[in-house]
Formats: C-alpha cells, structure tokens, sequence
C-alpha cells in the first residue's frame, strides 16, 4: 500500500508558530533553528539559518527578522524578497512563503539588516505515517552571551515593530547617511 503526504494551506501563522516566535523564553527555545531559503543571482536556492533571537512574529501576518550585513541572505532579499522559512512543530514540517522588503540599516545590534516581512502562504506538510519531531537544532557555544545579545535584538525588533514603517528608498538613504530621515 502506498501512502503519500497531506499538505494543507493557509495564509497565515498558526497561533503555536507565533507564540514560539514571540521573542519571550529565548533561553528554553536557544537550540532550535528555522532553515530559510532565499534566491541567489542565479536563480538557485540559498539555504541559511535564523535562531529564535533573529526573527519575530509580530502577528500572523508579519515576521520582522535579522540578517547580517554582509550575507548572501542580506543581498537576495534586498534585490528579490522572496523568501521560504521552514520549520517544524506539532508533528509536521511547515513552509512559510514571505514577501520581504528592507526595514532598516545600522538601528540594530552591530548593525544588523532588519527585514519586514509579509506572509504570502503557509503550508503545513504531514506524513499519514510518522510524526515530524525535529528541524535544525543546535548547542550554543557561550549561551550567556548569546542570550544577552538575543535579547537585544529582540528588543531592537520590537521597537522596529512599533514604528512607522519607512519605504525602502528612505531606509537606503538613512543607512547611507547615518542619520533617520525626514
């Protein structure tokens, strides 16, 4: 007998996926990873990893996230925007499809490239026959000082969250002037 997967989709978060995405308990969440895949130049995937201290459910519509300035990451979402985070939670791996746009520049902890991103689908993929249990995960290194500094961007985004947001032209000129625009 063969047995396939169901995929079932939405167009926004589910409620578990934004609490563990609500930037609270960074410590008791530290080791899981969310894979996300942006498009190269070329047209190819590029595969990299958020923690829970880079990435923000805001509601389930918007994620805000960060990146570093100098990523491969950082220039496929700046010139395309498109972008796949997978993760896994409640026995199923889950495909969440944004629309990113720049949101700032140099305003975050060492000058981090925050994202707003906006939720386009979310698929959640299921095996008939087994239970998904586990993504990425890995074991900080000096969790004190990642924690610390998690915490920080965190709170970077959630003030970023709060804010008007500014058009990718005014964000570009705030970052090449180091000073917010009028």
């Amino acid at each position: 007998m063969h047995m396939t997967g169901t995929s079932q989709k939405a167009t926004a978060l589910p409620d578990w996926l934004v609490t563990h995405l609500n930037g609270l308990d960074l410590e008791g969440k530290s080791g899981d990873a969310i894979q996300i895949m942006t498009v190269d130049a070329d047209g190819w995937p590029h595969l990299a990893q958020l923690s829970v201290g880079e990435i923000l459910a805001v509601d389930p519509q918007r994620i805000l996230f960060l990146t570093w300035p100098a990523s491969t990451s950082s220039a496929n979402l700046i010139r395309d925007g498109r972008i796949v985070l997978e993760t896994v939670g409640c026995g199923a791996v889950w495909e969440i499809r944004l629309q990113a746009r720049l949101l700032a520049e140099n305003r975050t902890w060492q000058g981090l490239k925050a994202f707003s991103a906006r939720v386009m689908s979310v698929t959640e993929h299921r095996a008939p026959y087994a239970n998904v249990l586990r993504g990425l995960q890995f074991e900080l290194i000096e969790p004190e000082h990642t924690h610390r500094r998690w915490r920080e961007q965190i709170n970077s985004l959630k003030r970023l969250a709060k804010a008007p947001p500014p058009d990718n032209q005014s964000a570009s000129r705030e970052a090449d002037s180091g000073k917010p625009s009028a």
